[in-house]
């Protein structure tokens, strides 16, 4: 397979989507209003800053990084930008079914098929960085995995108490 991104790369695709997620969750806490819909959404917000600073803390072992292939200046920028902005949390029918989401049972289904989606995302495109950085994108897609199995053990237990 032909290796198309560095980690850098990838990790900054990674922050980006992060942002989007925290944007979407405080979009579905500030629209709640069940409160332990807010609590939830408050929860996997903070969760998705949380990625954003892992995934900054890697970005850092890159250290500087120059795109060789800018034709002008912030272009890098927005090509990150695009790649994440069509990906996961700014999806139309992602956000249709968050607005519908009134429980946080049904909150908690969408929030696993998100996460679900990023795992997918970032193990797939493992295979597209250069082999000695592809622990760094093994790593985010570990942390999403993490994510996952936190919302699916909320949903057990939500589902255990009634």
């Amino acid at each position: 397979m032909a290796e198309m991104f560095s980690g850098k790369e990838i990790l900054d695709i990674a922050v980006q989507i992060e942002l989007n997620g925290h944007k979407f969750y405080t979009d579905l806490r500030d629209k709640a209003e069940d409160d332990k819909l807010e609590d939830l959404a408050s929860y996997l917000a903070e969760q998705e800053l949380q990625h954003v600073r892992d995934f900054e803390a890697l970005r850092e072992k890159f250290g500087d990084f120059q795109p060789p292939w800018e034709s002008y200046p912030g272009e890098y920028e927005a090509y990150i930008r695009t790649l994440a902005e069509g990906h996961i949390f700014n999806d139309p029918v992602g956000r249709k079914l968050i607005g519908r989401a009134t429980t946080q049972e049904e909150a908690l289904y969408v929030a696993m098929g998100f996460e679900k989606d990023s795992m997918v995302f970032y193990t797939e495109i493992a295979g597209l960085v250069p082999e000695g950085q592809r622990k760094v994108v093994e790593e985010i897609a570990g942390q999403e995995r993490e994510h996952l199995m936190k919302l699916s053990r909320m949903r057990r237990e939500l589902e255990e108490a009634r």
